[in-house]
């Protein structure tokens, strides 16, 4: 019997078996003739050919021959990214609840692959179940990002789809200026620009990462009066361009303003959020402030006060979900 191979996160339930199933260059992957089903498939064969240094082709249809990936939807398995590995020698089926299983199940598959005799890449035979213990894994780099350039972008989103981490954070203006190129700002050279940011969330979406855009809300002697019409330009352009169910607001120059103040311009932001289609991610905020429905809290572990910690408590009791994060204070405006 082969030995479990470590993956990261640990699945929830490993059978391992006898054999390996490899990955010669008579390989492809099969998938249903569906729009989606195809997409995901490209990936596949895409991330089995780098990796295992062959060729392999994509099949539109079922194809119930020798040296097939079957790529399965079965509304039997939830939804929510859960999967079902089955390999044996001679084929292996990948059954999900929906595509936002088969990017899980992929970076399983590449976790799992060794190299056998003659170089070729193999997979241990057995059988993995596994589901997302947390519905948001993710990371955001809150540095000058836009400076990486596309291609390291999305090398990055390589690197977080193979460790299972599903929201790529981008704040959108930093101290340097806007990192997005959008009519009206004052983005410097180096930024992206709206086609390359397409191409960012197009790539990361088809290897299920959801890219959040972050926007910083006005302060308010220095901004506008109302945040709402700051946003509302910037919102209308960024939204059609970014499919994720989130934007992130973050206030800027709470040290300045009354109390209350940024609380009260957060949850007009997160109202011009909710306007535009999407839904807002923000600092737990003083009960009562007025956030609207489906607002996400985030909680920064590393720098949340006690008021803070107890916002953030309050709403989970009232319903509210809570994202917890860790990482260095962000830099003024950014």
């Amino acid at each position: 019997m082969s030995e479990a191979v470590p993956v990261v996160p640990r699945p929830v339930r490993e059978a391992p078996g006898e054999g390996v199933f490899a990955l010669s260059n008579a390989v492809r992957v099969a998938v249903a003739d569906d729009p989606a089903l195809v997409g995901a498939g490209t990936v596949w064969a895409d991330a089995l050919s780098r990796q295992g240094g062959g060729d392999v082709g994509l099949v539109v249809g079922t194809d119930r021959g020798d040296g097939v990936v079957q790529l399965v939807l079965d509304e039997a398995l939830p939804a929510d990214g859960a999967y079902r590995l089955v390999v044996a020698p001679r084929r292996v089926t990948v059954t999900a609840g929906s595509t936002d299983g088969l990017a899980p199940a992929l970076a399983t598959v590449r976790q799992r692959l060794r190299r056998g005799p003659g170089g070729v890449a193999e997979l241990p035979v057995g059988e993995v179940e596994d589901a997302p213990h947390h519905g948001w894994r993710g990371l955001e780099v809150r540095g000058p990002w836009s400076a990486l350039g596309l291609r390291s972008l999305c090398l990055l989103v390589d690197v977080l789809a193979l460790y299972k981490l599903d929201v790529l954070g981008l704040p959108l203006r930093g101290p340097e200026g806007w990192r997005l190129r959008l009519r009206g700002t004052d983005a410097p050279a180096g930024a992206l620009g709206p086609g390359e940011w397409t191409s960012l969330v197009a790539y990361a979406d088809v290897r299920g990462v959801a890219v959040v855009p972050g926007l910083v809300v006005p302060a308010g002697p220095e901004g506008p009066r109302r945040p709402a019409d700051a946003l509302g330009a910037v919102l209308a352009e960024l939204v059609p361009m970014s499919p994720a169910a989130f934007v992130h607001l973050r206030a800027a120059g709470t040290g300045a303003d009354p109390a209350g103040g940024a609380a009260a311009r957060v949850a007009e932001a997160a109202t011009a959020v909710v306007s535009a289609g999407r839904l807002p991610l923000v600092a737990p905020q003083p009960v009562g402030t007025g956030l609207p429905e489906g607002t996400l809290l985030l909680l920064d572990t590393l720098t949340a006060g006690q008021d803070a910690r107890a916002a953030a408590v309050a709403a989970a009791r009232e319903g509210t979900g809570v994202v917890l994060g860790r990482g260095p204070a962000p830099a003024a405006g950014g």
